[in-house]
């Protein structure tokens, strides 16, 4: 039996959900999961799923160059990572090095190195941007300036090999790891 206070509940985190931009929805939705996990609660899973059928519709619906450029590895590493309750592999240290990723002939890259600071190529404007990043609990990441960076998340490979890194207005891409000859 579902109460008012119930129905309530839901109104508020449906809301909540509605003014959230897509890359924050998908960082909700896993969020719910993991807080669901284990709880028998059909008001709540219900809610999860409709969540997870409007972010699914507004993926399709988004414009092709929007759309994330990614790998087929890297799309079942997120897809996995967000069903499973298996935790996925720390991106710390392993994130030291260079990323590139090819666009329009154009080696586009980051550089991270062991003192957290990095600097990029990436960013319309600015033909180098340094700034400094800190990998938290749970292996949030923070990078400054992130109001030019707008890097919402990053994900790397059980190989290592690649970092998919996700942008605040939904796309993503794959770098690379770039081997220094020697």
């Amino acid at each position: 039996m579902i109460t008012i206070a119930d129905k309530s509940d839901i109104k508020e985190l449906r809301a909540y959900y509605s003014s959230l931009q897509i890359s924050q929805r998908r960082t909700f939705i896993k969020n719910l999961q993991q807080k669901l996990n284990g709880v028998n609660s059909g008001k709540y899973a219900e809610f999860l799923s409709e969540c997870i059928r409007d972010y699914n519709r507004e993926i399709k619906t988004s414009k092709k160059e929007d759309r994330p450029g990614i790998s087929s590895e890297s799309f079942a590493v997120a897809f996995a990572s967000m069903v499973s309750d298996i935790k996925p592999i720390a991106v710390g240290p392993r994130l030291v090095g260079t990323w590139q990723r090819d666009s329009d002939g154009k080696a586009l890259y980051y550089k991270f190195n062991n003192d957290g600071t990095f600097e990029t190529n990436t960013v319309p404007g600015h033909e180098l941007l340094q700034g400094h990043y800190k990998i938290g609990m749970e292996d949030d990441i923070l990078m400054e300036p992130h109001e030019l960076l707008k890097v919402s998340s990053l994900m790397m490979t059980v190989s290592g090999q690649i970092l998919t890194i996700f942008y605040s207005d939904g796309s993503a891409y794959d770098f690379h790891r770039h081997l220094q000859p020697g």
